[in-house]
């Protein structure tokens, strides 16, 4: 040790770790050691985990749930979509109904008839790319008239994404003509004064060329004239008269709907407008 006072250092310093890594190794250690010094195999008791707490465990998620939480966000958004397209429509006297956010006829009246002015394909569809469209254009449509106090006007009807299912059988067209006949306006009465006296050059003259009689009012057609307008097809006056203006909204209509453009009040063209209309005719 005197002699090589190095070398004894050296050995000192390897045997004071071997000592401390022992006593740590088979002393200090709380669980079994993976290689023990006895010759116990404590392997496999290593192999068991700790369950996790409650606390950190994931909670499953219901994929109904889920799935129905994306539709309602999907119907959310497609409504505020509706919303801001019917203001930007109504802003440019497109669209002249409530601000409801519901894709109904009205609607896609109004869609329709702003991309046909635009020069754009009519699909009568709400978009992004739409509303951004009508938000950038100065295309505005040309206000409505106010209705003469005499015209019996169409009352709005809320819009309806699809007519009501009914199980009922449709009535007869004689029953669905009488009743809506029932349900016009009575004509104005028209007094008629007699005027007497002999050699009357009035009286003569009246006798002569008599007034013709009021025109009659068709109660279907009215109803169609009602419809057509709440659609915004523009039929001109609900007075039960198959005007111009009448036969010319039909054929947009039947032009819109893939139907034999014809101008007349067919059974197809009934059913197809109740269809989309959601009123039974």
């Amino acid at each position: 040790m005197i002699r090589r006072p190095l070398g004894t250092l050296a050995v000192l310093t390897v045997a004071g770790a071997w000592g401390a890594i022992s006593v740590n190794a088979l002393l200090l250690q709380e669980g079994p050691h993976p290689a023990p010094l006895l010759g116990r195999d404590q392997r496999q008791a290593l192999t068991v985990l700790p369950q996790p707490s409650p606390a950190h465990r994931v909670a499953a998620v219901d994929p109904v749930d889920h799935a129905a939480e994306l539709d309602r966000r999907a119907a959310a958004e497609r409504a505020a979509l509706i919303v801001d397209i019917q203001s930007a429509l109504a802003r440019r006297n497109f669209y002249h109904g409530a601000l409801d956010g519901v894709f109904g006829p009205r609607t896609e009246a109004a869609i329709r008839d702003y991309e046909l002015a635009a020069g754009l394909a009519p699909t009568g569809q709400p978009s992004a790319e739409l509303l951004a469209h009508v938000r950038l254009s100065t295309l505005t449509a040309p206000p409505v008239p106010p209705p003469h106090p005499l015209r019996q006007t169409a009352v709005a009807a809320p819009e309806m994404e699809a007519p009501p299912p009914t199980d009922a059988a449709a009535p007869p067209p004689r029953q669905a003509a009488g009743a809506a006949a029932e349900a016009a306006p009575a004509p104005i009465p028209v007094r008629t004064v007699t005027i007497a006296g002999a050699g009357d050059p009035v009286a003569e003259l009246l006798a002569q060329n008599p007034l013709p009689p009021a025109p009659l009012v068709d109660g279907r057609i009215q109803s169609v004239q009602r419809v057509l307008a709440e659609l915004g097809y523009a039929p001109g006056s609900i007075d039960g008269q198959l005007s111009s203006a009448t036969r010319r909204a039909i054929e947009d209509f039947q032009i819109d709907r893939g139907l034999p453009v014809t101008g007349e009040i067919s059974p197809r063209f009934l059913d197809e407008l109740s269809a989309v209309s959601g009123v039974r005719l």
